[in-house]
């Protein structure tokens, strides 16, 4: 079973200091799985942290029964990354919001491959301009596992993840 989980902190102008800036900045990285029962190939978990509700968190899941096909993957991307499974491991692709500045690579590229049994995380940042053309900002923590199935809660909780990439930039 793979599970992604993206946590997504969004927030404006209104909470980079003070007050708002701390309870931003106090989203974890990693929220408890829902429980799930056996048999899906892939558990999606989002979870959106936003300004306008006081960074409380709003949760979604979603399962899929197979893994998708290698030749759709460019088509739709899950939590934030494509899959694509390389015999009895995954490689995970990174999919940056291409409305996002700064400019990330352009396209997606591999972030990491997973073996049965290990996780890895992507931290990612973007600056984004809405309708009215204010700035407002989005923090990923994307965290893929090549789990058992069904998987332990605390998955993301328990350990330190194989692999961290940190793609985070500083963002005016």
């Amino acid at each position: 079973m793979i599970v992604v989980q993206r946590v997504v902190t969004e927030w404006s102008k209104r909470s980079r200091g003070g007050e708002t800036a701390r309870r931003r900045a106090g989203v974890p990285r990693a929220y408890p799985l829902p429980s799930t029962m056996p048999g899906p190939a892939v558990l999606v978990h989002q979870i959106m942290a936003r300004e306008e509700n006081d960074f409380a968190p709003q949760e979604a899941a979603r399962t899929h029964d197979v893994l998708p096909p290698a030749d759709i993957l460019h088509r739709e991307h899950i939590g934030g990354v494509f899959l694509r499974p390389d015999g009895d491991r995954v490689v995970v692709i990174g999919c940056p919001d291409p409305r996002g500045a700064p400019e990330r690579f352009g396209h997606p590229r591999t972030l990491f491959t997973l073996g049965r049994g290990e996780h890895s995380a992507w931290l990612v940042n973007f600056r984004f301009t809405d309708q009215t053309g204010a700035w407002y900002y989005q923090h990923w923590s994307v965290n893929v596992a090549h789990a058992d199935a069904p998987p332990a809660a605390d998955l993301f909780l328990r350990a330190t993840p194989a692999r961290i990439v940190d793609e985070r930039e500083y963002l005016r």
